[in-house]
């Protein structure tokens, strides 16, 4: 449980930083559109996380068993927040689908590495 804090800190900043980089790659560059973006993160981010950990601990699921409906959730959630909020996302659910695929795959690939 120590080790908790640093994770969701580290993850979180990974996170904003690659899904911030994507949002102004794909042309996402208005203000309010870019702070959505890094809100909607911090609402789904820690969230997740400590989903994760806590069904990785408290049960002997599959790890692919537990990612991949919260990351499925996580997409959802986000995605109605851009459609609802934001206003250079048109296609707010696969941006989010993107955005998370990146920031996951990125993850994976750090997690195998260290």
């Amino acid at each position: 449980m120590n080790d908790l804090l640093p994770i969701l800190g580290i993850s979180l900043g990974l996170t904003l930083l690659i899904e911030g980089a994507f949002s102004y790659i794909t042309g996402i560059c208005s203000g309010k559109d870019l702070l959505l973006v890094f809100l909607v993160n911090i609402l789904t981010n820690p969230a997740a996380v400590l989903c994760y950990y806590f069904f990785t601990v408290y049960t002997q699921l599959n790890v692919f068993i537990i990612k991949i409906p919260i990351e499925l959730v996580v997409i959802l959630i986000e995605g109605l927040y851009y459609r609802k909020y934001a206003s250079s996302i048109h296609k707010p659910f696969l941006f989010s689908a993107f955005a998370n695929a990146l920031s996951f795959g990125t993850g994976l690939i750090l997690n195998a590495i260290f």
